[in-house]
């Protein structure tokens, strides 16, 4: 793959405004989940290394927490503009090392762009608020302050939007950041930390870290000094997290943890609209998404248009590498979500269900801004503080239901093997 700016593919981890390796030379080969072929090493950094990246944002802390607004907005405000300049070779890396079609890896790129410029604007606006009070003679208020150095720890599924979400909040509000992404998607992060650094951020503002998953996740969330921790994944994952958090004292923790998410078609959907927006549920990054939709409950009287439809649908999808052209599907992740994945088929056809064409390459393992609203109110809280003055590729079934009340009365724990339904 050729990039317009080579720079910005990069083998290294970038901490308080310097590009290092690891000290011991430990490194970790990152693939291309399409054909398995290494694209590039990353360094593995040592746990003193780690220490002194949170010692790096602690350090720029004392000083970015001062800095006008105004300022801070218009660095993340350059931010966005070398992302959006640099869309296309940020989205060719991503589809290195994820695997999305490259089409989708655009729209993540223009949609972390978005976070950012939207924190680059908000900063301009954070503020306190003056509070009636029944004390005779007194006023009473609050001010917003940045709470300190920020652990985020992002996912391989969208590694590029999840750290612009959560950094850009960051930053914008005052704190400091220490980013430890996927160590299956590491480059993507190095070039957001390439531009950062053009852009002109403090030296440890910014900071990327790569270790072995376990311990750096709990030598940053464990600091003390680390006051507000956010991350997105498993929700196994997400429990170790919130446990070292707890470990370390009070901080601030932002856990956007794994899906539970049902399509419910009813008797009066609109199926032509209904089966377009649930193709996209499902097979958007290959359905390796905390929204990926993993079972449909169709109302009975449209139950079979929909699923023929729906048949039709999905078997007009092109699977393929992320740079083929009018690719639809891109490949799993891991090995593990590609056999998993299979044997949901074999169990499906077990239970006696309808399988409509199927297409598997196993050599390949292929397999709206308005819905990230929340997301993004929520980082904004999570690295302020008010002072008072005194989420892979999951197999899905489809179900007829007879009336709504039975999508409601569903449990959030769900057997998703696909299964034929009655």
């Amino acid at each position: 793959m050729l990039l317009g700016y080579p720079v910005l593919f990069k083998s290294l981890c970038y901490v308080d405004g310097r590009w290092i390796h690891s000290d011991s030379a430990s490194s970790v080969a990152v693939v291309n989940p399409a054909d398995q072929k290494i694209i590039g090493h990353v360094p593995l950094l040592d746990r003193a290394q780690i220490v002194g990246a949170v010692d790096a944002a602690e350090r720029a802390f004392q000083s970015w927490r001062w800095m006008p607004q105004h300022k801070r907005s218009a660095l993340l405000l350059r931010w966005h503009e070398l992302i959006v300049r640099h869309q296309a070779d940020l989205a060719g890396i991503l589809s290195l090392e994820q695997g999305k079609p490259l089409s989708e890896s655009k729209g993540e790129i223009a949609y972390a762009a978005n976070f950012v410029e939207w924190f680059a604007n908000e900063a301009k606006r954070l503020a306190g608020r003056t509070i009636p009070t029944h004390i005779d003679g007194a006023h009473l208020g609050t001010v917003m302050e940045p709470v300190g150095v920020a652990a985020l720890i992002t996912p391989w599924n969208f590694p590029v939007a999840m750290i612009t979400c959560k950094a850009a909040a960051a930053l914008a509000t005052g704190c400091t950041a220490v980013v430890k992404p996927a160590h299956e998607t590491p480059f993507s992060a190095i070039a957001l930390a390439q531009l950062a650094e053009e852009v002109g951020f403090p030296p440890g503002v910014f900071n990327v870290v790569i270790g072995d998953p376990q311990m750096t996740m709990e030598t940053i969330v464990g600091d003390t000094r680390v006051r507000a921790v956010s991350f997105t994944g498993s929700t196994r994952v997400g429990g170790l997290v919130a446990q070292a958090a707890a470990r370390s004292g009070i901080k601030k923790p932002a856990l956007e943890l794994g899906g539970n998410a049902p399509f419910v078609v009813t008797e009066d959907a609109d199926l032509e609209l209904a089966v377009r927006v649930a193709v996209g549920a499902k097979f958007q990054t290959s359905g390796q998404d905390c929204c990926a939709a993993n079972r449909i409950f169709v109302a009975r009287p449209v139950y079979e248009a929909f699923v023929e439809r729906y048949t039709q649908a999905v078997s007009a999808l092109k699977v393929g590498g992320a740079f083929e052209a009018d690719v639809d599907v891109g490949p799993l992740m891991h090995q593990a979500a590609f056999d998993t994945t299979l044997a949901r088929i074999e169990d499906a056809k077990a239970q006696a269900a309808r399988i409509g064409r199927l297409v598997l390459r196993a050599d390949r393992r292929c397999g709206c801004e308005s819905r990230h609203a929340h997301l993004r109110r929520r980082e904004l809280r999570a690295h302020l503080r008010r002072v008072r003055i005194r989420h892979a590729g999951r197999g899905h079934r489809t179900r007829r239901v007879r009336t709504r009340g039975v999508c409601l009365r569903e449990p959030y724990r769900h057997d998703l093997s696909a299964r034929a339904e009655a």
